[in-house]
């Protein structure tokens, strides 16, 4: 089952991660759901934050790689989708699932390394993937003592409690994780390797018997065996943006899509050219929304910051200068006068913390972890302290990992847990933290590793991190209103359209690859209706709309006529033209009906493809900027 034309594309979607999510053993439905939409909550991760896992090297390929304000994006596909392979995944390498992510139930599955081996052979059906892994939820002590556990190294535990920071925290290392085999596939390219015989190649793609006979006359100026290797070249050069663009490196993309453009250019290899001017459109739309990260994420963490600098002052107060007995009369107004003393920040502090640099908040050389992880750690910390001794053992003992899944303490930890004479600290020691998750291959995550070191970080610090982290997220989001408007300010409008139309000019010198132009259209429409909203982006979706359907007939599979046509429908109610998105459903019902006969899961994609009309259409500074959600799928078992 494959397809040239896809559902939901925009001028993003090259910067997205494909990853197919399995679900191992029994499962329900509902279940299934609520894991892939907590995945979904943490499908952003910000570059700084998986230097807690990978801290990259000398001989990284990417080295404008924005480490303080890029961002990794993934896109959760469920399995029936991913089934249906990208017919020009070669020209479009994100186009291809690049990991496989396995989801296990524990309460239904009693034998977990039968469900890791079931994984394995499930996660096969994708050979193109890169990474594979697999988590088990709510394992019970039974799964902790399954033997061999240790050996399982694609393998994650994960309790119950606090799901969100647990998947936060895995999301960043499995970015860290995604991230080194992107490296390590740039790195070890090789022109060798590199198609010259794709479907986009061919005459069914290309639509013209005129491509064949330039090519002969092309051949007859050049030697056959330069130009071939000029072409591998210039598809090396194209491929390596498409990496760097998914690693988060619209910088080097940009370079690489420019050297593969002068080669492809010498060869004549029109579609790879016009691919490689679309892929820097691709790069300078998502430029605009990273260099415009920093002023935004400052601006909202500057409050949060000032704040924690005055807890830090009072803290250290505090610690330095005991509560002296209040003076009889004063009672608790006095010890009141006196800590509030103690708060006491100076305009100076307050800025001088305000312009602490973003990417450090929530960084491992910190000791604390963003987000809702640190929010939770900190809570759990602060709630420890202010309880009285016997509740504050019963909480440290509810925290900790089964002896079955705990390291041998360190001396230095052994040191640490012997000073039960002071208070618990009120600090998250996260570097402790991270160094644990990685030590053991199959990980029980449990904030009882953040609480179980000493950092040196007072609660208040660990607070404003989260705070600021939380504040700062999502401004690493590829939609909404703010997205849309940073792209406004950057006025790139002029420069995309003048870069897709020579990408438009290239395909058509190669008979046309009508598909490409199809989605194309689909991109700058949508494009431009966020940016200007629908009233100034009515009459050109309309033409556009009416362009697609004229060319409907010349696609040669049913399933790419119905995705256009679906997908025009879509754009028209985008524009605010209800009564032509409706005559476009009908008109796609009509063509799924005739259709013929068809298989359960060929019918079943196709039907999905046609009912998502019915949803309604989004505002235009309310669109995504990645691919919709996917129609929800019966949960099969693999």
């Amino acid at each position: 089952m494959s397809r040239t034309l896809e559902p939901g594309l925009s001028l993003l979607t090259a910067a997205e991660i494909r990853v197919v999510v399995l679900p191992i053993g029994p499962m329900p439905k509902d279940t299934f759901e609520a894991y892939l939409s907590a995945f979904n909550a943490h499908r952003h991760v910000p570059l700084h934050a998986t230097r807690c896992f990978h801290a990259g090297g000398p001989k990284s390929p990417f080295p404008h790689l924005a480490l303080k304000s890029g961002a990794m994006h993934f896109r959760f596909m469920q399995a029936d989708e991913a089934r249906r392979r990208s017919r020009i995944s070669d020209l479009h390498l994100h186009r291809q699932p690049l990991a496989v992510l396995g989801l296990v139930h524990c309460p239904l599955l009693e034998d977990l390394a039968a469900g890791h081996a079931e994984f394995e052979r499930a996660a096969k059906q994708w050979p193109e993937a890169l990474l594979s892994r697999c988590c088990a939820f709510e394992p019970s002590p039974s799964h902790l003592a399954t033997p061999g556990l240790r050996a399982l190294r694609e393998l994650m535990l994960l309790p119950a409690e606090h799901l969100g920071a647990h998947l936060e925290v895995y999301m960043t290392e499995f970015a860290a994780d995604m991230l080194a085999v992107i490296e390590d596939a740039v790195l070890n390219a090789s022109v060798a390797t590199v198609k010259l015989n794709t479907y986009a190649d061919s005459g069914e793609f290309l639509g013209s018997s005129l491509a064949q006979l330039e090519e002969g006359l092309r051949k007859l100026n050049m030697n056959e065996e330069e130009l071939k290797e000029k072409r591998r070249w210039g598809r090396l050069q194209k491929a390596k943006g498409d990496w760097a663009l998914l690693a988060g490196s619209p910088r080097d993309a940009f370079e690489h899509y420019k050297s593969g453009m002068e080669l492809s250019r010498a060869a004549g290899d029109a579609i790879w050219f016009g691919a490689a001017v679309e892929g820097l459109a691709h790069a300078r739309v998502l430029e605009a929304l990273i260099a415009a990260r920093p002023a935004a994420a400052a601006a909202a963490v500057r409050p949060a910051l000032a704040a924690a600098a005055a807890a830090r002052k009072a803290a250290a107060a505090a610690a330095a200068e005991p509560v002296a007995a209040p003076a009889a009369g004063g009672g608790a107004a006095a010890e009141a006068a006196t800590v509030g003393a103690a708060a006491v920040v100076t305009n100076a502090e307050a800025t001088a913390a305000a312009d602490q640099p973003l990417y450090t908040l929530g960084s491992c050389e910190s000791g604390e972890l963003p987000g809702p992880a640190a929010a939770a750690a900190a809570a759990t910390a602060s709630n420890a302290a202010a309880a009285p001794p016997s509740q504050a053992a019963a909480t440290e003992a509810a925290t900790q990992l089964p002896p079955s899944t705990t390291e041998p303490a360190t001396p230095a930890t052994a040191t640490t847990s012997s000073s039960s004479s002071k208070p618990a600290s009120s600090s998250a020691a996260a570097a402790a933290a991270a160094a644990n998750l990685q030590h053991a291959p199959a990980r029980l995550l449990s904030l009882s590793g953040l609480l179980s070191g000493s950092s040196g970080c007072s609660s208040a610090s660990s607070a404003s991190a989260a705070v600021a982290s939380g504040w700062a997220g999502s401004c690493y989001s590829l939609s909404g209103p703010g997205a849309w408007g940073v792209l406004a300010a950057a006025d790139l409008e002029g420069e995309v359209r003048e870069l897709l139309a020579e990408a438009r000019a290239w395909y058509r010198k190669k008979g046309g690859a009508l598909a490409l132009q199809i989605e194309q259209q689909l991109k700058l429409c949508r494009f431009v209706a966020g940016l200007h909203g629908p009233v100034a982006a009515r009459l050109e979706a309309s033409e556009a709309v009416g362009l697609i359907i004229e060319s409907l007939g010349a696609l040669p599979l049913q399933e790419d006529r119905l995705v256009a046509l679906v997908e025009a429908g879509q754009l028209l109610g985008l524009v605010g033209c209800g009564r032509k998105r409706l005559l476009l459903l009908w008109t796609a019902l009509e063509m799924y009906r005739a259709g013929g006969d068809k298989g359960p899961s060929e019918a079943g994609a196709m039907l999905a493809l046609t009912l998502k009309s019915l949803q309604p259409p989004e505002m235009p500074r309310q669109q995504s900027l990645q691919p919709p959600e996917m129609p929800r799928q019966q949960v099969r078992q693999y």
